[in-house]
């Protein structure tokens, strides 16, 4: 279903609103493969249109944004195969942005996220400042509380990585933020 052009559609509209005419010019296509795309992204109540009047002369203008924030599941192996669409949740957040990171972190930042859930509080925002960390140790940032979790050694695939907390009040801007606050179960 998420073809190129449907894909490319999600990016620019998730940034903010868009109206075909700029999307088919950003996108270098015609306004009726816009079309098109956006009706069928509109059906599986993916995106919705909106009626905005113009501030000049003119009728009113459609804009197109994301209707709730959706967690998009495709996969294979031999043996699952889904393809979904989501609510999203601070859970699915923390795991898709945990996807961004280099392979070597995906795996212990999700076994820290499945093994040691009470460290991922309501009140906190925990990033990853991937320059401050390496195949054993995860330096992860706890913006929120008075005091940052105590630093845990978890054993994944034989290995034996640490993850440091450092309290901080103003995130890097190269930190990945990986989890703002909210249920976590």
């Amino acid at each position: 279903m998420l073809s190129g052009t449907k894909w490319q559609l999600i990016e620019l509209i998730a940034q903010s609103p868009k109206s075909p005419n700029e999307l088919a010019r950003q996108l270098k296509t015609s306004i009726a493969n816009v079309s098109i795309q956006l009706r069928v992204l509109e059906f599986a109540s993916i995106v919705s249109k909106t009626k905005v009047t113009r501030p000049i002369a003119g009728g009113p203008r459609i804009l197109y944004s994301l209707k709730k924030d959706i967690f998009l599941v495709t996969g294979a192996s031999k043996n699952i195969q889904v393809r979904r669409a989501l609510q999203m949740n601070s859970q699915k957040e923390y795991i898709l942005a945990t996807w961004q990171l280099p392979e070597s972190l995906q795996q212990p930042l999700l076994t820290l996220f499945f093994c040691e859930a009470q460290v991922f509080t309501p009140d906190c925002i925990i990033a990853i400042n991937p320059a401050n960390s390496s195949d054993m140790s995860v330096q992860l940032l706890f913006n929120g509380g008075k005091q940052a979790p105590k630093p845990l050694t978890l054993d994944i695939c034989g290995k034996k990585i640490v993850f440091s907390f450092t309290l901080t009040q103003q995130l890097p801007e190269q930190a990945i933020i990986l989890h703002r606050g909210g249920d976590i179960a």
